[in-house]
């Protein structure tokens, strides 16, 4: 299964996208485009706009696979989308709390809020994309 364009639209305005690497408060490593991290991101490098949509689509095939992989339930396209943004945010260790917490597909959409991740340096801004993630979760 894809990320819907419902799913991708959501995501791309959650994440913004920053053309010149940033390291957020608490992280260790640099972030650039649409979130995309890993070590060889380096303080001060730039990227394309076209290289931003490539490094983003890379990224969510990992995603994707992982939700499809390790959800429990059978979803419809936007719910499904819902959690490849939920997951692409908190990661592995996030979606398994998620999925770990849950019993049914309806108590899925309460604790997509419920477990809206840990870092406080950002809690409302997270609290906000989860209630985000629940809304298009609860799309039909």
């Amino acid at each position: 299964m894809k990320i819907n364009e419902a799913g991708l639209n959501l995501l791309k305005s959650l994440e913004g996208c920053k053309l010149i690497a940033y390291k957020l408060k608490g992280e260790t490593k640099y972030t650039i485009g649409y979130g995309h991290s890993d070590s060889s991101i380096k303080k001060g490098q730039t990227i394309t706009q076209a290289q931003a949509e490539e490094y983003l689509i890379a990224d969510l095939e990992k995603f994707e696979k992982y939700v499809e992989k390790n959800t429990k339930f059978n979803l419809n396209g936007n719910q499904f989308s819902a959690l490849v943004s939920y997951t692409y945010n908190r990661g592995y260790k996030g979606f398994k709390e998620l999925m770990n917490n849950t019993k049914t597909v309806s108590d899925l959409s309460d604790n997509i809020v419920k477990y809206w991740g840990s870092n406080t340096n950002y809690k409302s801004a997270l609290i906000k994309r989860r209630k985000k993630e629940k809304a298009l979760y609860d799309t039909p």
